[in-house]
């Protein structure tokens, strides 16, 4: 199955091959697929997102992950706008631990950035923050491709 997405920002269209993919949840500013041959859950934040839009996506996607006993997550932030500090912030105190809690230890997660060198720092810094609070092995991609190739590996 071949599955279309337009990249914001961009003017063309991105054909992507996915195997099994389930979509899980959709929003104006989210959307959770899950690959289920590799038990890979998807978690792609789009265009400028409120704060309680953010937080709702994490909520999501933790929910979902628990659901699906999923510790492989890919974290699709290269759609992502607008996102406040202060957003970031607080989904590290708020959702860091639930998802240690909920998920365990042994979580590995594929980030693929924005291409905006604002949002992408502000990822960095939340990626920075997460792997010396936790033992989740996270890694950055420039294409889902790479990242899915990885997490089936570990």
């Amino acid at each position: 199955m071949i599955i279309k997405r337009r990249l914001i920002g961009c003017l063309e269209i991105k054909n992507v091959e996915k195997n099994d993919m389930k979509e899980l949840f959709s929003s104006k500013n989210s959307e959770i697929l899950h690959l289920e041959e590799a038990n890979i859950l998807i978690i792609r934040f789009i265009d400028d997102i409120s704060d309680d839009a953010y937080f709702e996506i994490w909520e999501k996607g933790l929910e979902l992950a628990i659901e699906k006993d999923s510790r492989r997550i890919i974290m699709d932030q290269s759609p992502v706008g607008h996102v406040s500090f202060t957003a970031r912030s607080k989904v590290i105190m708020r959702y860091l631990p639930r998802y240690k809690k909920g998920l365990g230890k042994e979580l590995q997660v594929g980030v693929l950035s924005s291409s905006n060198m604002i949002h992408s720092a502000g990822i960095k810094y939340m990626v920075k923050t997460f792997k010396s609070l936790t033992s989740f092995s996270i890694e950055f991609f420039s294409v889902e491709g790479d990242a899915i190739k990885w997490l089936r590996s570990v």
